[in-house]
């Protein structure tokens, strides 16, 4: 379960909470094929060149790395759109997320992810001269257009209140 870490504002709530797509860790699945093959040649040839053998052990240590490395980074990001904000939070501190104020984004733009599956897409978030992009989200386009409905929401509170 994910969940927002820190703390939210008065009237604040979580709309949404959204990790990427499962099929982001298809090249995390390659990387551990790769680790098992490298393996499996360097304990077949060990006997034979104990050169090849390092190389075979230093490659499935690679892969392995990099397969574990892609798994935590996929667990350990999620994405959060609160009634005036959206949250990046990726890794396991509250010092690793960036939180950006509805009324600051500029722009969202959807951009199919190759090879995530059909719904998925990555959405590059335009903040006051940067992007920002959250990889891989579920229903990217309905993503999108629940920032843009809480954007609206959050520019119609301020008007009636007299701050906008």
């Amino acid at each position: 379960m994910m969940k927002l870490r820190g703390t939210l504002a008065p009237g604040e709530e979580v709309l949404i909470a959204t990790r990427s797509q499962a099929s982001a860790l298809l090249p995390a699945l390659w990387e551990g094929l790769g680790a098992v093959l490298a393996f499996s040649f360097a304990s077949t040839i060990s006997a034979d060149s104990s050169v090849l053998a390092w190389a075979g052990y230093f490659l499935a240590t690679f892969f392995s790395c990099k397969c574990l490395r892609r798994v935590v980074r996929w667990g350990s990001t999620g994405f959060f759109l609160t009634n005036s904000r959206v949250v990046i939070q990726r890794g396991f501190g509250t010092s690793s997320q960036v939180s950006l104020p509805l009324a600051v984004i500029e722009g969202v733009d959807v951009r199919p992810a190759a090879l995530r599956g059909a719904d998925g897409a990555h959405l590059h978030l335009h903040v006051q001269g940067e992007v920002h992009v959250l990889r891989s989200v579920p229903r990217g386009h309905d993503f999108s257009h629940e920032i843009r409905g809480a954007q609206n929401r959050l520019m119609q509170r301020l008007s009636w209140s007299g701050m906008y």
